[in-house]
């Protein structure tokens, strides 16, 4: 089938055959780029989504459920905007409802459903950071970002709400048993472990902000936050040290809520000014994506342009010039000896085909000469063969005109020798008579 198609098809499909790779590579890396800037937009719902939570986390490990509760209305909105896509329904509920007992709750009832709540919301945390790709983030430049607002800012919340509670249980009696003052310690070595991890994760944010943006922004905020939590973690150290010395621990709870809070609200502080550098981050990130889409679109389109107007110009170089072949030669087939052969002065295929056209024209141009002068002789022969035989014609009439005029004289003297004879005869009879 291909050998029937014309040249300038051939080329065409050659091209096309040229352009489909192009088009399906280009085709890929469109697609990954819509992939990257999906998967960095998931990352902002998610940022929102804990940014809702942040509202609630703060009052209800200040052990306010009330003013956490007033503030569900946020939370169930961005869980129907973005929760749906990344399954967090059965999740939310769970927490909604572990906050509204919370609020409901009285007495003794009210601290164990606030710890609940709690646990609710780190669980909620957990879940929005998997579903909207944060912890899966592999970008060093927004990784510890994200992992103070997913991790470990949530860890040291509720961890301060743990040890309060266990050093608050200390602090309100005059001796305290070995396990007790045992799980007071291992509470408060778990919470200085997350604030450690807090600082660690901030200090690898910095060496991946080169440009010290980071560190302008969490500069103070963090500052107030370490102070905070290091007059928190060291009230809470006397009253371990108190405990295990035997000393009586009750008048020394009664700055700890403060301290905590103090400390809860810096953590709060800093992790306000963590979710905006993420988010900054995250919209430079995907306007860094679309910036590189559209060059790199701009570079496939003039690719495939700068392609397609070469292609399309090597196949008119090639078929235009056997096209004006083909029809001189037909030219030359009719006897026209006078074409002018073009692209003589190419150097490609086509110019050899030309100059041999060229050449073949020179010779059969040569030969209709020869022919011409061949037919000539030809014809002068023809007019001396054809007067030799006129001449013959006359002489073969005059010679029939000769024989006509002795037959005729044989005919008479035929006759007269018939007479002669008669007359002999005659003779003869009348000698015989005689």
């Amino acid at each position: 089938m291909l050998a029937n198609l014309r040249i300038h098809w051939k080329l065409s499909l050659l091209s096309v055959a040229f352009l489909v790779p192009i088009i399906a590579l280009a085709w890929l890396f469109i697609d990954q780029s819509y992939k990257d800037i999906r998967f960095a937009a998931k990352e902002l719902d998610g940022s929102r989504y804990i940014a809702a939570l942040r509202e609630l986390a703060i009052p209800l490990a200040l052990g306010d459920a009330g003013a956490a509760a007033a503030k569900l209305a946020a939370v169930q909105a961005v869980n129907d905007a973005v929760g749906g896509d990344m399954n967090l329904d059965d999740t939310a509920a769970k927490f909604v409802s572990a906050v509204r007992r919370a609020a409901a709750a009285k007495g003794d009832d009210a601290v164990a459903a606030n710890r609940d709540a709690l646990a609710a919301l780190r669980d909620l945390i957990g879940r929005v950071g998997d579903g909207s790709n944060l912890i899966l983030d592999p970008d060093l430049d927004s990784f510890y970002s994200m992992d103070l607002v997913v991790v470990k800012l949530p860890q040291a919340t509720t961890q301060a709400v743990a040890v309060l509670d266990a050093a608050a249980h200390l602090a309100g009696r005059d001796r305290a048993s070995i396990s007790e003052v045992t799980g007071l310690q291992i509470s408060l070595g778990e919470f200085t472990s997350v604030l450690e991890g807090v600082e660690s994760s901030l200090q690898a944010a910095y060496r991946g902000s080169p440009d010290g943006s980071l560190k302008a922004a969490f500069g103070q905020p963090f500052s107030r936050y370490r102070d905070a939590t290091r007059a928190y973690v060291d009230a809470l150290d006397a009253v371990a040290r108190a405990a295990v010395a035997g000393q009586g621990t009750r008048q020394m709870g009664g700055d700890l809520p403060r301290l905590k809070a103090a400390a809860l609200e810096q953590g709060g502080a800093v992790w306000r000014v963590s979710e905006v550098e993420m988010d900054r981050l995250l919209a430079a990130r995907i306007a860094g994506f679309e910036h590189r889409l559209t060059w790199n679109l701009g570079a496939v389109g003039v690719v495939l342009l700068i392609a397609g107007l070469l292609a399309m110009r090597i196949a008119l170089s090639i078929s235009r010039p056997v096209a004006d072949l083909v029809a001189a030669m037909k030219g030359m087939a009719a006897g026209d000896m006078t074409v002018e052969v073009p692209w003589r002065d190419r150097r490609d295929e086509a110019g050899m085909l030309a100059n041999a056209a060229a050449e073949m024209e020179s010779q059969l141009h040569d030969l209709a000469t020869q022919v011409r002068g061949n037919a000539g002789a030809v014809h002068g022969s023809a007019l001396r063969i054809a007067e030799s035989v006129e001449g013959q014609a006359v002489g073969s009439s005059q010679m029939s005109a000769s024989v006509a005029e002795i037959t005729a004289t044989m005919e008479e003297f035929s006759a007269s020798t018939a007479l002669i004879s008669e007359h002999s005869r005659s003779v003869v009879d009348i000698a015989n008579v005689t």
